[in-house]
């Protein structure tokens, strides 16, 4: 492909504009002088004066330069910079003191133009509102950074696809944080479909910059083909995201148009790689009729272009003429290989690792430490508390994080999520596919313990069985007739037990996809399995306040629990199958003697409501997600809380732990999953844990 002769079509990308803000006058230093006056005093508040003085003529020359042009008077670098730096010196701020939000407070009123209609705008007494503000625009800051960057080389356009992703990670940080902070009513660029298509929009241009390197990088025909239809499938996803009514309000209706465009451009693209691929392999054949579907593409993609610009058809027309070529050159050769040339032929581009652009969470954007901290004067932060440190945050959902699996050898974790899909990641962050198939959220998944194979649940009814490697399905396990809520595999792996809100469990031999048989006896919807370590039996929980133990050897009932009146919401057995820890809607955790069915131990806590429990390999601890988003370690023996993982910014939804026993990953309600390193104890000492909970 010569860039230089279609710089527009392929190469086009989209700039975002900024938010701009007002002058808050005096009000905020004066807000800030109080605020540490209430902490320290009338000398504190001289002291600090100087440091507030900073913090406020930032936030000054900052309204003077964000939001006032698609592109920023000062050079990106520099203004990123400013904004990273006023960010870390509000998160300081909210950790230094107790900022309330809302009219009559200290909080000054500060005013935020929406980025797509200027003339709209937002004002509030509200810290979030500032901090969401400012975070917009240190996202769209990053997208300009990467719009100038140098795309001429493989190195150019690797660095503007890393400036993409960690725009997009911006924007995901955002929709999980502080825009859901925002009091209402929430301004439109900040709704929580704005912030997802943003994201989408800035991941979709960094796969174009990865393809761009792979084109400069001159990769197989076949590699391109399938980098191309990636970037069709994206642009489609963002075609159906902007004519949605809600989002069609936003922005404006040419976005349909440009991005109809570009999906079948980069579909033509990649339907004409496989022509010149099958031309390089020798099927010159087969190639023909290829590149002759590519061309008539190409037809329609040039009318699409019209619709967005002259230029944008142009250049396709340059385009066209290269196919032309490539089928010239095809037929030339075929008059001396005289194969068959077929009608049609099929092109199918497996899109498994095409994948290649994910958000990534810039990392200068939190506190600020030690003497680089210019408020450090004003007293200590009152950081929240962790106890195991997080390895890592898995961004890419869209939705709630509803299902996570870690494989056997650690190497792999499987996510399930609201938005639909199932990704697989490399541990410790790279995402190596995504799956699509389900036609509604994805409540569960799991994963077989030679590793190959991983089985997701949804509300479509359905559980889908897929091969890790290659990302293909291979069994559709349907029969439920209401939402599929959980899954568990044998330890053999030659079997799928599937839960389901018609108060049934299927069993599936995974080999042939066959149902063996039914387990059914409660009498609301299942939320939850649990297999013992010999997979002969099952433990599970359900909406009907019961807790099943099922011999599967007979798939006879053996016990079942009384007299809880709490919605389980998960079971999780004991390696020895001989106990198991139940996870409800009160404040409880209970330790089951599965023999009897009655309860050996109740470990009271201060949440509202566990929604998930995973228990260790060597069965003396548990982890438990709750609805105050942290997640706990509890000692099974003493009912001690032995430590917690905190950073999820909403419920936790789901959670799993290596076979090892050194790794806890979870899934939560605020669209990321989060892998803990909990090989040792908790970082902090004993003493500094909080009350040990009644047993």
């Amino acid at each position: 492909i010569d860039y230089a002769c279609m710089p527009t079509a392929f190469s086009i990308l989209i700039c975002l504009p900024g938010k701009k803000t007002i002058d808050t006058d005096s009000s905020f230093q004066n807000a800030l002088l109080q605020l540490v006056r209430s902490k320290s005093g009338d000398v504190g508040a001289s002291e600090c004066h100087p440091s507030i003085s900073r913090v406020t003529d930032l936030r000054a020359w900052l309204q003077r330069h964000v939001g006032t042009a698609a592109k920023p008077e000062v050079p990106p670098q520099e203004l990123r910079e400013a904004l990273s730096k006023y960010l870390r010196c509000l998160s300081s701020l909210v950790a230094r003191f107790p900022i309330l939000e809302g009219e009559g407070t200290c909080v000054p009123r500060f005013t935020w133009h929406d980025a797509f209609h200027p003339n709209r705008c937002t004002a509030q007494h509200s810290i979030s509102l500032e901090r969401a503000g400012f975070l917009f625009n240190l996202g769209t800051t990053i997208c300009h950074q990467a719009l100038a960057s140098d795309r001429s080389t493989p190195e150019g356009a690797k660095d503007a696809s890393l400036l993409f992703q960690e725009a997009a990670g911006v924007f995901t940080s955002l929709q999980a944080g502080e825009a859901a902070k925002i009091l209402a009513p929430q301004p439109d660029d900040m709704s929580p479909m704005c912030l997802a298509v943003l994201t989408k929009l800035m991941l979709v241009q960094a796969q174009q910059c990865e393809y761009r390197k792979a084109v400069l990088e001159r990769v197989s025909h076949r590699e391109t083909a399938r980098l191309a239809e990636q970037l069709s499938v994206l642009y489609e996803e963002l075609r159906r995201d902007f004519c949605d009514p809600k989002l069609s309000k936003i922005f404006d209706k040419s976005m349909v148009a440009y991005t109809t465009f570009k999906a079948s451009l980069f579909h033509a693209e990649a339907i004409a790689q496989i022509g010149k691929a099958l031309h390089s392999e020798g099927a010159v054949g087969k190639a023909i009729p290829v590149l002759k579907q590519a061309s008539s593409h190409l037809l329609g993609t040039k009318e699409l272009a019209k619709s967005v610009s002259e230029a944008m058809a142009g250049s396709v027309a340059k385009i066209q003429d290269v196919v032309k070529k490539a089928l010239a050159l095809a037929k030339r050769d075929n008059t001396i290989a005289q194969q068959h040339v077929p009608a049609s032929v099929e092109v199918d581009i497996t899109l498994v690792g095409a994948l290649l652009a994910q958000p990534i969470l810039p990392s200068n954007i939190g506190f600020l430490d030690g003497e680089d901290d210019f408020l450090s004067q004003m007293g200590p932060v009152s950081r929240p508390i962790q106890y195991f440190e997080c390895m890592t945050t898995l961004v890419g959902h869209t939705g709630e994080v509803r299902g996570v699996a870690i494989s056997a050898d650690g190497d792999h974790i499987v996510t399930g999520s609201a938005d639909g899909t199932v990704k697989i990641w490399g541990v410790p962050e790279e995402l190596l596919a995504t799956l699509y198939g389900h036609t509604d959220e994805v409540t569960s998944v799991a994963i077989t313990p030679d590793c190959t194979t991983c089985i997701s649940g949804s509300r479509d009814k359905t559980a889908k069985v897929w091969d890790m490697k290659t990302g293909q399905l291979k069994a559709n396990l349907t029969g439920h007739t209401a939402v599929v809520s959980c899954l568990a595999v044998t330890p053999d792996g030659s079997t799928c037990l599937v839960g389901s809100y018609d108060d049934t469990i299927s069993i599936w031999d995974l080999a042939s996809g066959q149902r063996k048989g039914v387990l059914q006896g409660h009498e609301w919807g299942l939320t939850s399995l649990s297999l013992s370590s010999d997979g002969n039996t099952c433990i599970s929980g359900s909406g009907d306040e019961t807790i099943k133990v099922w011999d599967l050897q007979t798939l006879q009932l053996k016990a079942s629990s009384k007299g809880i009146e709490a919605y389980i919401n998960c079971v999780a057995a004991n390696p020895l199958g001989t106990t198991c820890v139940s996870a409800s809607w009160d404040d409880s955790l209970r330790i089951w003697d599965l023999a009897t069915m009655e309860v050996k131990a109740t470990i009271k806590s201060e949440v509202r409501a566990h929604f998930c429990v995973a228990v260790t390999p060597a069965g003396n601890s548990c982890v438990t997600g709750s609805d105050d988003d942290h997640i706990r370690m509890w000692d099974l023996g003493t009912g001690h809380l032995k430590g917690i993982m905190d950073g999820h910014t909403n419920d936790i939804i789901s959670l799993d732990i290596s076979p090892d026993g050194t790794i806890c990953v979870s899934g939560s309600d605020d669209g990321t999953v989060r892998v803990w390193d909990i090989a040792g104890e908790a970082l902090e000492t004993a003493s500094q844990l909080p009350e040990t909970p009644e047993l």
